[in-house]
């Protein structure tokens, strides 16, 4: 099984597993269930500590990352983060916060994220 079929095996049993209710399911089944979990979140996480898609696929994003975050960063001339208290303007607020957010998922992933 590939890494790719792994992650799309887990998002089918999630999916699945989601539209049971758990109050409703027996015991037994609730067991199976949850050895199944275990042994599909144990595949993903072996999916992951193995690089995620190869080095070429996590150079990729790693360059879409730094997109995204060149895209998102606040130009020296906004007029509106001049008339602001604040460092930025609301825009430019939201956009460092995405950043942030690129950037642990960079740290997550184990991928460094070109500046």
């Amino acid at each position: 099984m590939s890494g790719d079929e792994r992650v799309i095996y887990a998002r089918e049993f999630l999916a699945g597993a989601r539209k049971r209710k758990v109050t409703e399911l027996p015991p037994s089944v609730l067991v199976r269930e949850l050895a199944e979990a275990r042994r599909v979140l144990g595949q993903v996480l072996d999916y992951l500590a193995e690089g995620a898609g190869g080095p070429e696929q996590r150079a990729v994003l790693a360059q879409a990352l730094a997109d995204a975050i060149a895209h998102r960063e606040p130009p020296g001339d906004c007029p509106d983060c001049r008339l602001t208290d604040a460092l930025w303007c609301r825009a430019h607020e939201d956009g460092m916060e995405a950043i942030g957010a690129y950037r642990q998922l960079g740290l997550t992933l184990g991928i460094e994220v070109p500046r």
